[in-house]
Protein backbone atom coordinates (compact mmCIF):
# COMPACT_ATOMS: atom_id res chain seq x y z
CA UNK A 1 0.00 0.00 0.00
CA UNK A 2 1.07 3.11 -0.88
CA UNK A 3 1.77 6.16 1.86
CA UNK A 4 0.71 9.66 1.64
CA UNK A 5 2.36 12.59 1.90
CA UNK A 6 1.70 16.54 3.06
CA UNK A 7 2.93 18.24 0.18
CA UNK A 8 3.79 22.18 0.08
CA UNK A 9 2.48 23.89 -2.97
CA UNK A 10 4.07 26.84 -4.16
CA UNK A 11 3.68 29.05 -7.06
CA UNK A 12 6.32 30.94 -8.26
CA UNK A 13 7.74 30.36 -5.27
CA UNK A 14 5.42 31.72 -3.07
CA UNK A 15 3.81 29.28 -0.44
CA UNK A 16 -0.18 28.65 -2.24
CA UNK A 17 -1.36 25.89 -0.04
CA UNK A 18 -1.12 22.03 0.51
CA UNK A 19 -1.77 19.19 -1.65
CA UNK A 20 -1.07 15.19 -1.19
CA UNK A 21 1.72 13.23 -3.07
CA UNK A 22 2.32 9.91 -3.40
CA UNK A 23 6.12 9.06 -3.81
CA UNK A 24 6.44 12.82 -4.48
CA UNK A 25 4.37 13.35 -7.55
CA UNK A 26 1.13 15.18 -6.26
CA UNK A 27 -2.08 13.68 -6.97
CA UNK A 28 -4.20 14.71 -9.72
CA UNK A 29 -7.69 16.77 -9.45
CA UNK A 30 -7.04 18.10 -6.21
CA UNK A 31 -9.70 20.81 -5.71
CA UNK A 32 -9.74 21.90 -1.46
CA UNK A 33 -7.70 20.50 1.05
CA UNK A 34 -8.41 21.62 4.75
CA UNK A 35 -6.48 20.46 7.92
CA UNK A 36 -9.06 20.17 11.07
CA UNK A 37 -7.11 20.40 14.35
CA UNK A 38 -8.25 19.50 17.91
CA UNK A 39 -6.10 19.78 21.05
CA UNK A 40 -4.79 16.54 21.99
CA UNK A 41 -5.46 14.64 19.05
CA UNK A 42 -3.44 13.91 15.87
CA UNK A 43 -4.46 16.83 12.73
CA UNK A 44 -7.14 15.10 10.06
CA UNK A 45 -6.95 16.26 6.84
CA UNK A 46 -9.96 16.23 4.00
CA UNK A 47 -9.12 16.45 0.29
CA UNK A 48 -12.27 17.42 -2.30
CA UNK A 49 -11.21 15.47 -5.80
CA UNK A 50 -13.04 16.29 -9.04
CA UNK A 51 -14.29 13.29 -10.85
CA UNK A 52 -13.78 13.61 -14.30
CA UNK A 53 -14.81 11.49 -17.12
CA UNK A 54 -11.58 9.87 -17.31
CA UNK A 55 -11.53 9.18 -13.60
CA UNK A 56 -14.62 7.16 -13.84
CA UNK A 57 -14.69 5.44 -16.75
CA UNK A 58 -11.39 3.61 -16.48
CA UNK A 59 -12.43 1.91 -12.90
CA UNK A 60 -10.08 -0.21 -10.72
CA UNK A 61 -10.89 -2.87 -8.63
CA UNK A 62 -9.22 -3.54 -5.60
CA UNK A 63 -9.50 -6.41 -3.19
CA UNK A 64 -9.20 -5.87 0.63
CA UNK A 65 -9.14 -8.38 3.05
CA UNK A 66 -8.50 -9.35 5.89
CA UNK A 67 -4.74 -9.22 5.73
CA UNK A 68 -4.78 -5.48 4.22
CA UNK A 69 -3.02 -2.93 6.41
CA UNK A 70 -6.16 -0.30 5.93
CA UNK A 71 -8.32 1.88 8.54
Amino acid sequence: MKQIQLAHLYNNGKFYGYGISVDGQLLSNQVAVTIETKPNQPAIMHVDFKLDSKAVSNLVDIELNNNSNHN
